[in-house]
């Protein structure tokens, strides 16, 4: 079996953060951590990340009601808790919408920086605007808000470089 290696390029503010998050996790532990271990351990945990996440996992999003009027949220995991701790929420721009939106973010694309950055644009342009009583957001609706964005991003990028 032929071994392959990589050779990635950092930008010097790269290398501060990456040689930042090494001595942090040198502090944490008894092993010896350098830059390229760091490197390694986020290389892995994207991989794994992009394994549980991404269009191909997202389903469509079904929100309702129960008996007692508590909101019931299938097709999104809830794995980030950012301001509500009480659960999803929808129909109107607070911590649960907003949290619903993030979680719907990350399932669709497995970026916690994409997700974090625009779940309040989300929010209030998806999920704030489903009924009171519920509705269907769709994967499909979902990738094209997430495409849209994602181009705007690209552009922003090129445009400071």
């Amino acid at each position: 079996m032929a071994m392959h290696s990589l050779t990635f390029r950092l930008a010097e503010h790269d290398k501060k953060h990456l040689a930042a998050l090494a001595t942090e996790m040198q502090q944490s532990t008894p092993c010896e951590v350098t830059s390229s271990d760091a490197l390694s351990m986020l290389l892995r945990d994207d991989s794994r990340r992009r394994q549980r996440y991404g269009p191909h996992h997202l389903r469509d999003v079904v929100c309702k009601r129960d008996a007692g009027g508590f909101a019931v949220v299938r097709g999104v995991r809830h794995d980030l808790v950012d301001l509500s701790p009480s659960g999803f929420e929808w129909s109107y721009l607070g911590a649960g919408p907003n949290d619903l939106a993030l979680n719907i973010l990350l399932q669709a694309t497995g970026e916690r920086g994409f997700a974090y950055r625009h779940c309040g644009r989300l929010c209030e342009e998806l999920v704030a605007r489903i009924p009171h009583a519920g509705s269907t957001l769709s994967s499909a609706t979902i990738l094209a808000w997430v495409e849209a964005h994602q181009n705007e991003e690209r552009v922003a990028d090129a445009l400071l470089s």
